[in-house]
Protein backbone atom coordinates (compact mmCIF):
# COMPACT_ATOMS: atom_id res chain seq x y z
CA UNK A 1 0.00 0.00 0.00
CA UNK A 2 2.59 2.96 1.07
CA UNK A 3 3.64 2.25 -2.86
CA UNK A 4 0.33 3.17 -4.02
CA UNK A 5 -0.36 5.85 -1.35
CA UNK A 6 2.71 7.58 -2.54
CA UNK A 7 3.66 6.68 -5.92
CA UNK A 8 7.25 8.37 -5.45
CA UNK A 9 5.14 11.77 -4.85
CA UNK A 10 6.25 11.68 -1.49
CA UNK A 11 10.05 10.63 -1.45
CA UNK A 12 10.50 14.12 0.38
CA UNK A 13 8.28 13.42 3.05
CA UNK A 14 9.54 9.97 3.68
CA UNK A 15 13.33 11.16 3.66
CA UNK A 16 12.39 13.69 6.09
CA UNK A 17 10.63 11.23 8.83
CA UNK A 18 7.75 13.29 8.27
CA UNK A 19 5.88 10.43 7.25
CA UNK A 20 3.60 7.87 9.10
CA UNK A 21 2.09 4.56 8.54
CA UNK A 22 -0.14 2.68 10.77
CA UNK A 23 -0.66 -1.41 10.95
CA UNK A 24 -2.42 -3.52 13.10
CA UNK A 25 -0.19 -4.17 16.26
CA UNK A 26 0.56 -8.01 15.14
CA UNK A 27 0.44 -7.33 10.97
CA UNK A 28 3.51 -5.04 10.73
CA UNK A 29 3.39 -5.97 7.17
CA UNK A 30 0.13 -4.65 6.32
CA UNK A 31 0.17 -1.42 6.37
CA UNK A 32 -3.66 0.38 6.76
CA UNK A 33 -3.11 4.32 6.56
CA UNK A 34 -0.51 6.47 6.04
CA UNK A 35 0.40 10.13 6.05
CA UNK A 36 2.41 13.18 6.56
CA UNK A 37 3.36 16.91 6.68
CA UNK A 38 6.07 19.22 5.35
CA UNK A 39 6.59 22.42 6.09
CA UNK A 40 6.30 24.11 2.64
CA UNK A 41 3.29 24.04 0.23
CA UNK A 42 5.48 22.93 -2.75
CA UNK A 43 6.58 19.28 -2.53
CA UNK A 44 5.76 17.96 -6.05
CA UNK A 45 8.71 19.28 -8.15
CA UNK A 46 10.22 17.99 -11.00
CA UNK A 47 13.42 15.64 -10.69
CA UNK A 48 16.26 17.63 -9.83
CA UNK A 49 14.24 21.20 -9.23
CA UNK A 50 15.26 22.82 -5.74
CA UNK A 51 11.71 24.87 -5.85
CA UNK A 52 10.54 23.05 -2.68
CA UNK A 53 13.65 23.14 -0.32
CA UNK A 54 14.31 27.08 -1.41
CA UNK A 55 10.68 28.33 -0.77
CA UNK A 56 11.03 30.24 1.98
CA UNK A 57 8.75 30.36 5.13
CA UNK A 58 7.75 31.99 8.82
CA UNK A 59 5.82 29.01 10.54
CA UNK A 60 4.00 32.38 12.46
CA UNK A 61 2.62 33.21 8.35
CA UNK A 62 2.89 29.67 6.44
CA UNK A 63 1.26 27.09 7.51
CA UNK A 64 2.32 23.67 8.03
CA UNK A 65 0.83 21.53 5.32
CA UNK A 66 -0.76 17.80 5.97
CA UNK A 67 0.00 15.67 2.66
CA UNK A 68 -0.98 12.35 1.53
CA UNK A 69 -3.73 11.21 4.31
CA UNK A 70 -4.82 7.89 3.01
CA UNK A 71 -6.56 4.91 4.40
CA UNK A 72 -7.59 1.66 2.86
CA UNK A 73 -11.12 1.18 2.16
CA UNK A 74 -11.11 -2.07 4.62
CA UNK A 75 -10.50 0.40 7.51
CA UNK A 76 -12.44 3.29 6.93
CA UNK A 77 -14.50 5.19 9.58
CA UNK A 78 -12.49 3.96 12.62
CA UNK A 79 -10.43 6.90 13.46
CA UNK A 80 -6.82 6.25 11.55
CA UNK A 81 -7.50 9.65 9.34
CA UNK A 82 -7.87 11.73 12.20
CA UNK A 83 -5.38 9.51 14.01
CA UNK A 84 -3.16 10.52 11.43
CA UNK A 85 -3.68 14.13 11.16
CA UNK A 86 -3.14 14.64 14.62
CA UNK A 87 -0.05 13.36 14.57
CA UNK A 88 0.99 15.38 11.37
CA UNK A 89 -0.01 18.36 13.32
CA UNK A 90 1.44 17.26 16.78
CA UNK A 91 4.70 16.56 14.83
CA UNK A 92 5.06 20.34 12.66
CA UNK A 93 4.22 21.99 15.81
CA UNK A 94 7.15 20.13 17.83
CA UNK A 95 9.33 21.15 14.62
CA UNK A 96 8.28 24.86 14.34
CA UNK A 97 5.80 27.24 16.08
CA UNK A 98 3.01 26.63 13.42
CA UNK A 99 -0.22 28.75 14.32
CA UNK A 100 -1.54 27.51 11.30
CA UNK A 101 -2.32 23.86 9.32
CA UNK A 102 -3.54 23.67 5.41
CA UNK A 103 -3.84 20.78 3.04
CA UNK A 104 -5.88 20.23 -0.49
CA UNK A 105 -9.06 17.67 0.06
CA UNK A 106 -10.73 15.41 -2.55
CA UNK A 107 -13.93 16.00 -1.89
CA UNK A 108 -14.80 12.60 0.03
CA UNK A 109 -12.16 13.81 2.58
CA UNK A 110 -14.04 17.10 3.38
CA UNK A 111 -15.73 15.65 6.07
CA UNK A 112 -12.94 14.22 7.99
CA UNK A 113 -10.71 17.56 7.91
CA UNK A 114 -13.89 18.88 8.96
CA UNK A 115 -13.76 16.95 12.33
CA UNK A 116 -10.58 17.89 12.57
CA UNK A 117 -11.44 21.22 12.91
CA UNK A 118 -10.65 22.72 8.97
CA UNK A 119 -12.58 24.81 6.85
CA UNK A 120 -12.57 24.77 2.92
CA UNK A 121 -11.11 28.31 1.80
CA UNK A 122 -10.97 27.85 -1.80
CA UNK A 123 -12.69 24.91 -4.21
CA UNK A 124 -11.16 24.22 -7.45
CA UNK A 125 -10.93 21.69 -10.65
CA UNK A 126 -7.63 19.87 -11.15
CA UNK A 127 -6.24 18.14 -14.11
CA UNK A 128 -6.05 14.24 -13.65
CA UNK A 129 -5.20 11.46 -16.02
CA UNK A 130 -6.52 11.71 -19.57
CA UNK A 131 -7.81 14.95 -19.60
CA UNK A 132 -10.17 13.95 -16.60
CA UNK A 133 -11.07 16.81 -13.77
CA UNK A 134 -11.62 16.20 -10.75
CA UNK A 135 -12.65 19.04 -7.69
CA UNK A 136 -10.10 19.64 -4.88
CA UNK A 137 -10.63 21.93 -1.86
CA UNK A 138 -8.12 23.54 -0.33
CA UNK A 139 -8.45 24.08 3.39
CA UNK A 140 -6.95 25.04 6.43
CA UNK A 141 -6.82 25.01 10.46
CA UNK A 142 -5.98 27.86 12.68
CA UNK A 143 -7.27 26.80 16.13
CA UNK A 144 -3.80 24.34 17.31
CA UNK A 145 -3.55 20.72 16.97
CA UNK A 146 -6.58 17.89 16.86
CA UNK A 147 -7.03 15.74 19.66
CA UNK A 148 -8.29 12.32 19.48
CA UNK A 149 -9.71 9.91 21.80
CA UNK A 150 -7.78 6.02 21.79
CA UNK A 151 -10.45 3.71 22.08
CA UNK A 152 -9.98 0.25 21.83
CA UNK A 153 -9.45 0.11 17.92
CA UNK A 154 -6.58 2.46 18.00
CA UNK A 155 -5.25 1.01 21.15
CA UNK A 156 -4.46 -2.17 18.62
CA UNK A 157 -2.80 -0.81 15.59
CA UNK A 158 0.54 0.81 15.90
CA UNK A 159 1.36 4.65 14.17
CA UNK A 160 5.15 4.34 12.99
CA UNK A 161 7.14 7.19 11.84
CA UNK A 162 9.21 6.19 8.55
CA UNK A 163 12.53 6.74 8.80
CA UNK A 164 15.04 5.78 6.54
CA UNK A 165 18.17 6.93 7.84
Amino acid sequence: MVSQATANRYDILISNSTYYVVHPVNEPNHIVASGGWWPRRTIYTEKGSTTAQDERFDPKESPAWIRGIYVHPDYGRRGLGLRIVRECEAAASRFMPFTTYALGSTTNAIPLYKACGYRVVEQHEVGVTDGERMEVAMMEKREGATSVEMDEFNRNVVLYRVDIS
